[in-house]
C-alpha cells in the first residue's frame, strides 16, 4: 500500500469510527478515482501532443498566408492613397497654371469664330480685303494651348474637363491647318464665304467646350471642402 492510500485509510478510519467495511469501500473508492485521474492525463496531454505535431503547423501556416494577405493589402491600400493624394495635388497646380491660358483660348477662337461668321453671312457684299485666314492663324498659333501633360494631370477634374480640352485643342489644331491652306488664296464672295464656313466647322463647340472646361477647373481650384469629398 502506496503513501497516498495509507494517509487515505487513515484519515477515513479516524473520521467513519473504525468501520471496515466503510474503510474499504470508501478507500477503494478513492484508489479507484485516483488511478482514472492519474492514469487518464497522460492520454490527454498525448492526443493534445499529438495534435500539435500533427496540425499546427498546417494552422500556423493558414494564419501566416492569411496575414501576408491582409498585409498586401494594407500596403496596396497605402500606396493607392498615396497616389491618389499625389494626383490630386498635382491636379490642383496644373489647373492653376492653365486658368487663365483657358480664357485666352476660349476668347480667341470665340472672336474669330464670329469674325468667320460674318464673313460666311456676307452673301450680297464683295470679297473681304483682309487676310483674315492669315490673321487668325497667327492669334491661333501664339495661343500657349495645353499640353499633354497638362491633360493627363488634368485627368482628376470632374466633368470630364480633361477630355473637352483634348477637343477643343484638337479644333484648334484643325482651324489652323485650315487657315495655313486658305492664307495667300484669291477668292470669290462665295469661295470665300465657304471657307469661312469651314473654318467655322472646325472650331464647332470649341470656345463652348473650354468655357465648361474652365468652369470646371475654377471650381476645382476654389473648392472650400476636401477635393476627395467634393470628387465622388
Amino acid at each position: 500500500m502506496n503513501l497516498f492510500t495509507q494517509k487515505s485509510t487513515s484519515w477515513i478510519e479516524k473520521f467513519s469510527g473504525g468501520s471496515l467495511i466503510v474503510v474499504y469501500s470508501v478507500t477503494t473508492m478513492t484508489i479507484f478515482i485516483g488511478h482514472e485521474i492519474v492514469t487518464s492525463t497522460p492520454a490527454w496531454l498525448h492526443v493534445l501532443l499529438a495534435w500539435v505535431k500533427r496540425d499546427l503547423p498546417n494552422w500556423l501556416q493558414a494564419v501566416g498566408t492569411i496575414g501576408a494577405v491582409f498585409a498586401a493589402i494594407w500596403l496596396a491600400t497605402r500606396e493607392d492613397r498615396r497616389r491618389v493624394a499625389e494626383s490630386i495635388a498635382l491636379g490642383e497646380l496644373t489647373a492653376i497654371a492653365v486658368n487663365k491660358r483657358l480664357i485666352q483660348m476660349r476668347v480667341c477662337t470665340k472672336h474669330h469664330k464670329e469674325v468667320m461668321q460674318i464673313v460666311a453671312d456676307n452673301k450680297d457684299g464683295g470679297v473681304v480685303d483682309i487676310d483674315i485666314f492669315g490673321k487668325a492663324e497667327a492669334d491661333l498659333t501664339k495661343l500657349n494651348i495645353v499640353s499633354d501633360q497638362e491633360l493627363r494631370d488634368l485627368i482628376v477634374v470632374p466633368d470630364r474637363a480633361a477630355k473637352k480640352i483634348a477637343q477643343a485643342i484638337a479644333g484648334i489644331k484643325l482651324a489652323i491647318s485650315h487657315c495655313q491652306e486658305q492664307s495667300g488664296r484669291t477668292f470669290t464672295n462665295k469661295t470665300q464665304r465657304i471657307a469661312a464656313l469651314e473654318f467655322i466647322g472646325c472650331l464647332i463647340q470649341v470656345p463652348e467646350e473650354l468655357e465648361d472646361a474652365h468652369r470646371s477647373v475654377w471650381r476645382y481650384m476654389n473648392a472650400r471642402e476636401p477635393i476627395e469629398n467634393w470628387m465622388m
